[in-house]
């Protein structure tokens, strides 16, 4: 496969996404400098090939900045600082693989507007076991030929890319992705608390449930459950900070519907999520086990 044109990469956010992109594009060859409000996180990844910025000017000259933050008032205020600097500083493209509404990408672009950069959205799928392996799948919005210049940069990262359509479309599908895959998430938890209280191992009915009509991302037989339970149950700090995002998620979704629509199944969900608590961590922490068990 064909390097990208484009190697000096920033990224903005060294989080539990960001960090693992961080080593994979540095392992593929790129000269890549991230950046984190918390400078240990950029430390961390010395030994693995990233160097470290100081402040988010350190990554002007960089080809490419991906931005990895969490929410849409830092990344207004990564995108509005970006704007400021001299055209001999700005990168070819601004990467926003934040989970954030359509509206906020529009902003960025006017934000944006008149100087010598392109934007994209380019939200990731999969969660931390999938940054971790480079199997991310990135949902893309942009100009086409944009898309296809920053492909070669996904690649190492993404078991696939999709074009969704124009600025702000990946954002709408990575949106629409987290309504299903997290009311999933909740509920298969519950689900296979009920499998084992009445005695059934799950190893053994999950070849059962990918072949009915529960199919989905925890029963194929490619994917680790015991890992994607694990990973936000482990400590309960990190559970909650998911469940925070989470919410964040669904109130960009709801916030795509239109004037009058209802969706009583996705405002329920939201409610579920905002009283997650020590239920539903022992839930997941209990398929974690149980899963792992099986793996051994």
């Amino acid at each position: 496969m064909d390097k990208p044109a484009h190697r000096r990469i920033g990224i903005v956010g060294l989080g539990a996404i960001g960090s693992p992109v961080a080593c994979h594009l540095a392992a593929s060859g790129h000269d890549v400098t991230g950046y984190d409000r918390d400078p240990a996180r950029a430390a961390m990844l010395a030994a693995d090939g990233v160097s470290a910025a100081d402040g988010l000017a350190g990554l002007a000259g960089s080809d490419i900045v991906l931005v990895l933050v969490a929410t849409p008032a830092q990344l207004g205020r990564v995108i509005g600082e970006i704007a400021m600097w001299p055209d001999t500083g700005m990168p070819a493209y601004v990467v926003v693989s934040s989970s954030v509404a359509p509206a906020d990408m529009q902003a960025a672009a006017r934000a944006l507007a008149g100087r010598p950069v392109r934007i994209v959205d380019a939200p990731v799928s999969g969660g931390v076991v999938a940054a971790r392996s480079g199997k991310l799948t990135f949902l893309v919005g942009g100009e086409t030929q944009d898309v296809s210049a920053l492909t070669p940069l996904f690649m190492p990262l993404a078991r696939a890319v999709h074009h969704c359509g124009p600025l702000g479309s990946g954002q709408a599908v990575k949106s629409i992705n987290n309504l299903i895959a997290v009311t999933n998430l909740f509920i298969s938890a519950e689900a296979f608390a009920l499998a084992l209280d009445a005695g059934l191992d799950l190893g053994q009915i999950r070849p059962a449930l990918e072949a009915g009509s529960a199919r989905n991302f925890l029963t194929d037989p490619t994917s680790d459950p015991a890992a994607v339970f694990a990973v936000w149950s482990d400590d309960p700090e990190d559970f909650h900070a998911v469940n925070a995002i989470n919410s964040k998620d669904f109130a960009l979704a709801i916030d795509l519907a239109a004037p009058g629509s209802t969706l009583p199944t996705v405002a329920a969900m939201r409610g579920v999520i905002a009283q997650a608590g020590d239920e539903t961590l022992a839930n997941w922490r209990r398929a974690a086990a149980s899963f792992k068990k099986e793996k051994l």
